[in-house]
């Protein structure tokens, strides 16, 4: 029950009223201490039962909404005793944004802070949870939870003249060279020195700063995450129990005297699929790109531009000169093969400057009736990278 203090002076008045004629006696006095003991064991019960790590200096605070500071959220300050504000501690919104829209009845994920040391921290925080502790630093709330993005912004920014740091100080830097530009949080070395400070290289070996990693909330109440994935259990249907990689005939439609999935008629409600229907829609799929081992005959005109998409394997009968241009879809690995078959007139050859010649094979001309086999392969996306050979009959 709640602790009562007039119980205890209920039992004063009872055995000891008056001490005149000397009537207390200890079996009297044993009552009375009893009676405290018990009052005091009660109001301790009770003081545990409203207990909250609020009351813990040093430990998670939670506060009901955050607040907003030139647009970054941060941690109302002013809902912290000041003994319990501690370099270290870490805080929590519970409601993860600003008052006044959580009272339009907004709601969202908690989001977690850390008071951490900072030179320009606008918060005095004690540097220890002890009792007889007096001495405080400069500090602010940095964010734990987030993104890695919104974690760094909550970071102060690196002021390079007219500001003096300390040692394991964290501050964030924009690396504006970039591109595009990327911020990333640093840690000093050591203390600075003088007025001025060098801009961060971003290196490891950098000696001045070293590369932070944004800090992390080391608890994370898991409980809206839970009732969502239950949520997401319970929508889904049983899973059926494959025999033999399929799903048997007790767990299918009904009706349809279905031995196994493989039974099924292929179609845009069935999303099973073979070896055999695997295959043939990888084919079906691959057959538009990349080249296909067949020969196929070129029709004849005075210019050709080959294709390293289209079928690597061809001929060309010549009724005139012919001149190849510039191909397409040039790749490393690619090839084609060209047969070159010349009618009963010598016929004149031009091919792009830019290919290299094995053997010094490249020719002018194909004597009348005869063939050349043209092989051309691709080692990169220009056409320099295009190397050929003649091989003349």
């Amino acid at each position: 029950m709640p602790y009562d203090p007039n119980n205890v002076f209920a039992v004063i008045a009872q055995y000891i009223v008056d001490n005149v004629l000397a009537k207390i006696t200890p079996a009297h006095m044993r009552l009375v201490l009893a009676q405290v003991v018990a009052d005091a064991r009660q109001q301790l019960s009770d003081r545990f039962e409203a207990l909250t790590t609020n009351q813990v200096k040093g430990a998670l605070f939670r506060v009901p909404t955050i607040l907003l500071v030139n647009g970054q959220p941060t941690i109302d300050t002013a809902l912290i005793p000041v003994r319990s504000r501690i370099l270290g501690m870490d805080a929590r919104a519970t409601n993860g944004t600003d008052a006044a829209t959580a009272g339009a009845g907004v709601k969202v994920d908690p989001m977690d802070f850390r008071l951490i040391y900072s030179s320009t921290g606008p918060i005095d925080a004690l540097v220890d949870e002890l009792p007889t502790t007096t001495a405080t630093v400069k500090a602010r709330w940095v964010r734990t939870s987030g993104t890695e993005e919104e974690r760094i912004l909550s970071y102060p920014v690196l002021q390079l003249e007219d500001q003096d740091y300390v040692k394991g100080e964290v501050v964030q830097h924009t690396f504006a060279a970039l591109v595009p530009p990327v911020t990333r949080l640093l840690e000093w070395r050591e203390a600075s020195v003088g007025f001025q400070h060098p801009v961060p290289t971003g290196l490891d070996d950098d000696p001045i700063y070293k590369p932070f990693a944004p800090l992390t909330a080391p608890i994370y109440d898991d409980t809206a995450l839970k009732a969502r994935v239950s949520a997401v259990e319970g929508a889904l249907p049983a899973k059926a129990d494959l025999v033999g990689g399929k799903v048997p005939a007790a767990q299918l439609p009904a009706g349809q005297n279905l031995a196994n999935t493989d039974a099924l008629a292929e179609g845009a409600a069935n999303k099973y699929f073979t070896d055999a229907r695997a295959q043939a829609a990888l084919a079906s799929a691959l057959a538009g790109k990349m080249p296909l081992d067949v020969h196929t005959t070129l029709n004849y005109s005075p210019t050709i531009v080959l294709d390293f998409n289209a079928a690597n394997v061809r001929s060309i009968t010549l009724s005139g000169n012919l001149e190849f241009l510039a191909t397409l879809n040039k790749a490393d690995t690619k090839s084609k093969v060209v047969r070159v078959i010349a009618d009963g007139t010598n016929r004149t050859m031009l091919f792009p400057s830019a290919w290299r010649w094995t053997n010094n094979s490249k020719p002018s001309s194909l004597a009348a009736t005869k063939f050349a086999i043209l092989t051309l392969w691709c080692f990169g996306a220009n056409e320099a990278d295009v190397v050929a050979t003649w091989s003349p009959e």
